[in-house]
Parts: C-alpha cells; sequence; structure tokens
C-alpha cells in the first residue's frame, strides 16, 4: 500500500471504531435503565463515553447484578 491508501485505511478503521463504540455505549444505556426499573431501584449508574461507570456507594454495588443482566439481555439477541 502507498502510504496515502494505508492513511486511508487507518482512518476507515478508526472511524468504525468509534461508529462500534457509540453503538456499544448506546445499548449498554439502554440495559442499564431497563436494569434500574427492573431492579426497582433508586441508583444512578451514569455510563460516560470514555468507559467510567458512576456508583452511588459501595453499600449499593450491584455491579454483579447488573453485568449480569447485560449478559442476559445480550444472550437473547
Amino acid at each position: 500500500l502507498t502510504q496515502a491508501q494505508e492513511s486511508r485505511v487507518v482512518s476507515l478503521m478508526e472511524k468504525r471504531k468509534q461508529d462500534l463504540d457509540e453503538q456499544i455505549h448506546v445499548q449498554l444505556s439502554q440495559y442499564l435503565n431497563e436494569f434500574g426499573k427492573a431492579a426497582n431501584t433508586d441508583i444512578l449508574i451514569g455510563v460516560m463515553n470514555d468507559g467510567t461507570i458512576l456508583y452511588n456507594s459501595t453499600y449499593s454495588d450491584m455491579t454483579t447484578q447488573a453485568i449480569e443482566f447485560i449478559n442476559a439481555r445480550y444472550k437473547d439477541k
């Protein structure tokens, strides 16, 4: 490949990664919203685009339950 072609391929790959990251973010947000309603909890779990997840406190950490819920929803697809 020429340098210009290689640059174009890298650019296309970066764009594809951004698109996939956005799709994952949207799907996780939807699943976490469903989880919060299903768990009947007042806890707000925020997912930032950089992957940071915020929890209310360690006393109400529902990470394991959220992961199990997301995994189950993903397997249903």
